[in-house]
C-alpha cells in the first residue's frame, strides 16, 4: 500500500479567537506521533503537516486542519460568535505546523459548531497556545467520516467515503419486525422511516448519532459510550435472521454504567430504540474517582465473604457504575467444587471505593 501526500483544499477564515473558556477544566496536551491517513479505494494517503495533540488518550487537531483534508470551508461569524462548516473547493495552502515535543496546558472550551444545518454543542475541545483543538472522532461523527486506530502502525485511518447504501431491502419484513416486538415491559420507540442505516459490525455510528441528537439527546456523542454489538439476538417469540442489537452504555471513567440505550436493527436498518434506566440528576463525572482495586483483590474479598474453604473452580467479575447509587460496583461470581465433587456458585456485590 502506497503512502502519498494528500492534496485537498480549504479556505481559511479568521476564527476561534473568541471561545468561551472553562478555566477550571485543564488538561495536558502531549504532542502525538500518530500518523494520519486518508483511505481511498486502492491506497492510504498520508496527511502531512498536521499538529496533533493527545489529550486523555484521544487525538485532537485544529479545525482548520480538519477542514483542509476533508475539503470543508470553515467560517467564523463574529456577530454570533459561531463556527460554520460548509462543503468547499477553494484552494488553500497545506497546513504545516510544527508543535515540537513540549507538553502544553490545554484549557477546555465550549464552542458550538454548525454543520449540515445542525448545531452541535458540548463537544470536547481545548485551547492550546491560542488555537482550538477538537477531538478527531467527534468531528468525524459530525462530518460523516470514520476514524480507525491501527495500533501496529501507530496510525489513524480516516475513511471519507462510507457507503450506507443498501440493496434488496425487504421493507415489509422490517416493519413487521418493528410492529411485532411485543415486550410490553420495555419502554420502546419505533424509529420512523428507513434512513437510520447501521451496517452490521461496521462501528459506523454516524446515522445513529444523527438520530439520537434529533430525537433523544441533543448532546449525544457515540465516543462517550461503551458500545457492544450482539449479532445472535433472539426476540421474545424466537430467533429471526438479520437482527442485531447495539447495547450503548455511558462510559464512566472506563466503567460501563447501567444507563444507556439499546438499538434493535433489522437488515441493517435501525428500527427500535429503548432506554436503559435514566440519568441521575446528581451525576457529575468530575467528582468521581476511579477505584484502585485489582481482580485478585475482588476474588479474595468474595471468597472471604463466602466463609468456606472449598476449591475455587472459576470466577467471573463484572465492573460497572450504578447510576442510581452513583457508585462504582462489581459483581463477583465464584464457582466452587465441594468435597463430593459437585459445583456450586455464589454471587457477591461490592461497592468499590
Amino acid at each position: 500500500m502506497k503512502n502519498k501526500i494528500w492534496p485537498l483544499s480549504l479556505i481559511i477564515m479568521s476564527l476561534l479567537s473568541n471561545n468561551i473558556y472553562a478555566a477550571d477544566k485543564m488538561g495536558q496536551a502531549i504532542p502525538s506521533d500518530a500518523k494520519i491517513f486518508i483511505s481511498s479505494e486502492d491506497e492510504n494517503k498520508k496527511v502531512e503537516g498536521l499538529a496533533v495533540y493527545s489529550i486523555g488518550g484521544y487525538n485532537y487537531i485544529k479545525l482548520r486542519d480538519i477542514g483542509y483534508f476533508m475539503n470543508y470551508n470553515i467560517t467564523w461569524d463574529d456577530k454570533s460568535k459561531e463556527i460554520y462548516f460548509s462543503k468547499g473547493n477553494e484552494t488553500a495552502e497545506c497546513p504545516n505546523t510544527y508543535i515540537g515535543t513540549e507538553v502544553k496546558n490545554a484549557v477546555s472550551v465550549n464552542q458550538a459548531i454548525y454543520a449540515n444545518n445542525e448545531k452541535y454543542e458540548n463537544l470536547s475541545a481545548y485551547n492550546i497556545d491560542g488555537f482550538t483543538y477538537y477531538k478527531l472522532r467527534d468531528i468525524g461523527e459530525i462530518l460523516n467520516f470514520s476514524c480507525t486506530w491501527d495500533a501496529e502502525t501507530n496510525s489513524v485511518i480516516i475513511d471519507n467515503a462510507k457507503d450506507n447504501t443498501l440493496e434488496d431491502v425487504d421493507y415489509a419484513a422490517i416493519d413487521d419486525f418493528a410492529n411485532n416486538y411485543l415486550d410490553d415491559e420495555i419502554d420502546k420507540k419505533i424509529i420512523d422511516g428507513y434512513d437510520c442505516v447501521y451496517k452490521r459490525d461496521s462501528k459506523d455510528y454516524t446515522n445513529i448519532t444523527n438520530y439520537m441528537r434529533k430525537n433523544i439527546d441533543s448532546n449525544f456523542v457515540a465516543s462517550d459510550y461503551i458500545i457492544n454489538e450482539d449479532t445472535t439476538f433472539h426476540l421474545p417469540y424466537g430467533y429471526q435472521k438479520g437482527i442485531n442489537v447495539l447495547d450503548i452504555r455511558l462510559n464512566v471513567k472506563g466503567y460501563s454504567s447501567d444507563f444507556g440505550y439499546r438499538i434493535y436493527i433489522k437488515d441493517n436498518i435501525a428500527k427500535i430504540i429503548t432506554t436503559i434506566r435514566s440519568m441521575n440528576d446528581d451525576f457529575d463525572i468530575t467528582r468521581l474517582k476511579v477505584p484502585n482495586i485489582t481482580d485478585e483483590e475482588l476474588i479474595d474479598m468474595a471468597v472471604k465473604a463466602d466463609h468456606n474453604s472449598y476449591e475455587v473452580s472459576e470466577t467471573d467479575i463484572r465492573r460497572y457504575f450504578d447510576m442510581d447509587d452513583l457508585k462504582f460496583k462489581s459483581d463477583v461470581e465464584v464457582t466452587y467444587i465441594d468435597d463430593s465433587g459437585c459445583f456450586f456458585a455464589t454471587l457477591n456485590v461490592f461497592e468499590l471505593e
